[in-house]
């Protein structure tokens, strides 16, 4: 059976183009999340549909890292780019 949330957002769904946001999280302040929910908030304003890690992972529960990976590697796949965040090659997961 699938995850309720697959997938997340349709490519170009409504003629929008999809964006997937990547960024250091683990170890910083609150996980970054202002830095990832204002990258969000911008890309939105832009006319984007955006999957930020930071709102898809309070409904998948605890986890993993090597499980939120996976759920987060299908959201790269579906999206039309990903956007790198300031200091994204210090992410584990970036």
């Amino acid at each position: 059976m699938r995850h309720k949330l697959l997938p997340f957002f349709t490519p170009m769904e409504n003629d929008r183009a999809t964006v997937y946001l990547s960024g250091p999280m683990t170890g910083l302040k609150d996980e970054n999340k202002s830095a990832f929910d204002l990258a969000a908030q911008d890309l939105r304003l832009d006319g984007y549909a955006v999957c930020n890690p930071h709102e898809t992972s309070h409904w998948l529960g605890e986890l993993s890292h090597e499980r939120y990976l996976r759920f987060d590697f299908a959201r790269i796949l579906e999206a039309d780019f990903v956007v790198a965040l300031t200091d994204w090659q210090e992410s584990l997961g970036a």
